[in-house]
């Protein structure tokens, strides 16, 4: 029994003299993306209009804030500066969570720069989500209580990490 444990030693030792190792070093650095898009841009039609077509997407692991602010506080008029026409815009982010900006509470005029905010997760925006803008204009969808004119507001929808 002893000769077969040295010739089983002799054998091992032969293969553990020569030994060469490499180490090979893994870095590298992905870019922050966060980004909101949308495929609609204008409206025209001053009824209860949902646009989709939005685009939101953050690789930040804390996650993201989206803003969607009114430039006038409602649609203002053209021909009467600060009378505006109010109105709700509700962006829905998939199905995470919707903004809901209202600008019906300060009657006819509104307030410039009037905005909300909403965070979402890192998981929520990581690989990008559909969202959907909805316009209510309250009563200009039953035909009352708006003056002839042109009206006009500008929506600003922002996202920015955390």
């Amino acid at each position: 029994m002893k000769k077969y444990t040295l010739a089983a030693a002799a054998v091992a030792t032969l293969f553990v003299g020569s030994a060469s190792a490499v180490e090979v070093n893994l870095s590298g650095n992905i870019q922050e993306v966060c980004e909101a898009s949308a495929s609609t841009t204008a409206l025209n039609d001053m009824s209860t209009t949902t646009i989709p077509g939005f685009y939101f997407e953050c690789n930040d692991r804390d996650g993201a804030t989206v803003t969607i602010t009114s430039a006038e506080g409602g649609l203002q008029g053209i021909d009467s500066e600060d009378l505006v026409i109010p109105y709700v815009a509700t962006l829905s982010v998939g199905g995470f969570g919707d903004i809901i900006l209202d600008l019906t509470t300060g009657g006819n005029t509104g307030a410039n720069d009037a905005s909300e905010s909403l965070s979402y997760t890192g998981p929520q925006l990581l690989n990008g989500v559909a969202a959907t803008l909805e316009i209510n204009f309250g009563a200009l969808t039953t035909g009352t209580g708006a003056w002839a004119g042109a009206y006009y507001d500008q929506l600003t929808i922002q996202i920015s990490a955390i």
